[in-house]
């Protein structure tokens, strides 16, 4: 999952993968795990990428390389200061809510759990470090980071909302996962990077990438 890994691993894998010549190949979108429902929800209803372009989805940490870059704000933050994504194409595509998920998730939200000594899971790493702090705040000294499986079978956790699936209490008062993308300076398909991001931040697109956050 995106959030096990530190911001150095990312860049690391971005700054050493050799770029495609240009023209050759699939364009490389590299996205976070709670982006790439949103990429394939948008890409899946786009008649023009789906056929006129060969789009390879992977994850962030891909060391193969990418085009385009698709992930939470701090992290394309960060790809912008140190020179790895091009500062001329950073676009804002999405707000992602945050929601309570989990076996023993109380359904009035995190609240409910101030009386108890639950502890509530959240995602390690940088992209929640805001929702992390949010929540402390309603149940200090009882926020956990995890990764991987132990979030996904913790009783009770934080996930963002493309994880999360229909159902699930949206948690308010924590700040919502900010998405962006932008082109790769070491992109090999500029051009076709740059298409794929005008059509993210169209209208159709932005309705399209916000597809993966499931109706309340």
């Amino acid at each position: 999952m995106m959030w096990k890994a530190p911001i150095a691993t990312l860049m690391g894998a971005l700054a050493f993968a050799a770029p495609s010549p240009a023209g050759e190949g699939a364009l490389r979108v590299r996205a976070s795990e709670a982006a790439a429902p949103c990429l394939k929800a948008a890409l899946g209803v786009s008649s023009a990428f789906r056929r006129g372009t060969d789009v390879q989805v992977g994850d962030i940490l891909d060391e193969n390389g990418a085009d385009v870059l698709v992930a939470s704000s701090v992290e394309i933050t960060r790809a912008l200061e140190t020179g790895l994504a091009d500062p001329d194409t950073d676009a804002d595509l999405a707000s992602i809510p945050w929601v309570l998920a989990g076996s023993a998730a109380p359904a009035g939200g995190v609240a409910e759990l101030a009386g108890t000594d639950q502890t509530v899971s959240v995602p390690a790493g940088p992209a929640a470090y805001e929702a992390r702090r949010a929540l402390e705040l309603v149940v200090p000294g009882r926020v956990r980071e995890v990764a991987g499986h132990e979030l996904r079978s913790a009783p009770v956790a934080i996930v963002p909302q493309s994880l999360g699936g229909a159902g699930h209490k949206v948690l308010d008062g924590i700040p919502p996962l900010l998405v962006r993308a932008a082109v790769s300076m070491r992109a090999g398909r500029k051009e076709a990077a740059r298409s794929l991001l005008r059509y993210l931040t169209s209208p159709n697109g932005r309705r399209a990438f916000g597809g993966c956050v499931p109706p309340p």
